[in-house]
């Protein structure tokens, strides 16, 4: 909804579901998450907008082991440096009530943050993501996690159908409220 040229509200809804073969399991959980956000923006300029507001997750395994149910709030800057490059920085901070279930009910509480720095830069021919921080997600690990992480990854056109992709990656992933 707008309320005036610089000032509106939005919002974003997300359920996610993560299953695995019970044969290729491991170490893995899948899982079911939802997500809901609603946001206040209000546009800076004609490249710049700030966004702030509440959020709610859910997380559940689906081997019925953990549950966590989130609440938190997101501030987030935009800014586009041109029509080709993009930027995103946001802090993140959540309050968790986790239940472990196994091997007898337990309930704990945990307060985390996050810090998000991502974005994108159009080349002449093909373009640079990035991603660096920490976020709060939900995981195969069986719950949220936090995820300390730098990303970039390189796409090259190749053809019209086809795209060479070069990506580099190192994270760290850690069970939030958990060992």
């Amino acid at each position: 909804w707008t309320f005036s040229p610089r000032t509106a509200i939005g919002g974003m809804a997300n359920y996610e579901r993560v299953d695995y073969s019970r044969d290729l399991q491991f170490d893995r959980v899948g899982y079911d998450a939802q997500y809901a956000e609603v946001v206040l923006i209000r546009t800076l300029g004609p490249r710049s907008e700030f966004h702030v507001g509440p959020y709610y997750a859910h997380s559940k395994s689906d081997t019925g082991s953990n549950e966590t149910d989130s609440i938190g709030g997101r501030l987030t800057w935009k800014y586009a440096a041109s029509e080709t490059s993009h930027m995103t920085v946001s802090a993140v901070a959540e309050r968790n009530d986790i239940t472990d279930f196994v091997p007898q009910p337990v309930d704990s509480e945990s307060t985390e943050w996050g810090l998000e720095f991502s974005g994108y830069q159009r080349q002449r021919v093909g373009g640079i993501r990035y991603s660096i921080g920490r976020f709060l997600r939900p995981s195969t690990l069986g719950s949220r996690r936090t995820s300390d992480q730098v990303r970039v990854q390189w796409n090259r056109p190749l053809t019209p159908l086809t795209t060479f992709s070069l990506a580099l990656r190192g994270m760290r992933d850690e069970r939030i409220g958990g060992e």
